[in-house]
């Protein structure tokens, strides 16, 4: 994908577009596999998955904390209540969106921060946030798509615009 002087760049286009060009499929995101996104706030409490969890105060999960770098390592953590049932639940949630949707090789499972704000649970599947950032994107750049290539699909997108991905 070349980018033209002028033109206006959505990373969403950009990322589905890669995607699409690319015919690779996302098995996960870093926003659902543990540890590899580290969050720790100003007193050196840590947490991991979405940085949008971080000390927040939930009745499901008690806050999203799993130790202090000061007295915590990530290895002494794995074995927590706290961090086991997270990791079960976030696992569950993946593979729901891996076996009941289309859109799955887009997202790899989406961010458990969405599901979780969005439904009160990791074990979930399609929010608001995936309808919007991942599906219709989908949507919109594979009908420009189709009609850039003259291919003639059985439902159009009301208001798709010519194909993104140039």
């Amino acid at each position: 994908m070349k980018p033209e002087p002028g033109a206006l760049n959505l990373r969403e286009f950009e990322t589905t577009c890669s995607l699409i060009y690319s015919e690779a499929r996302l098995q996960d995101t870093d926003m659902n596999r543990a540890f590899v996104i580290v969050n720790v706030d100003h007193q050196g409490n840590f947490s991991t998955f979405d940085p949008e969890l971080l000390a927040v105060p939930t009745e499901e999960y008690g806050d999203f904390v799993l130790g202090n770098v000061r007295h915590d390592s990530l290895e002494s953590v794995i074995g927590t209540d706290k961090f086991q049932r997270m990791q079960r639940d976030m696992v569950a949630g993946v593979e729901l969106c891996r076996s009941s949707c289309d859109y799955f090789g887009l997202c790899g499972g989406g961010a458990g921060s969405n599901k979780y704000w969005e439904t009160g649970s990791f074990r979930s599947s399609e929010t608001q946030a995936c309808r919007y950032r991942v599906k219709t994107v989908a949507d919109v750049v594979m009908a420009g798509l189709e009609r850039s290539l003259g291919v003639t699909t059985p439902v159009a997108t009301p208001g798709a615009t010519p194909s993104p991905c140039g």
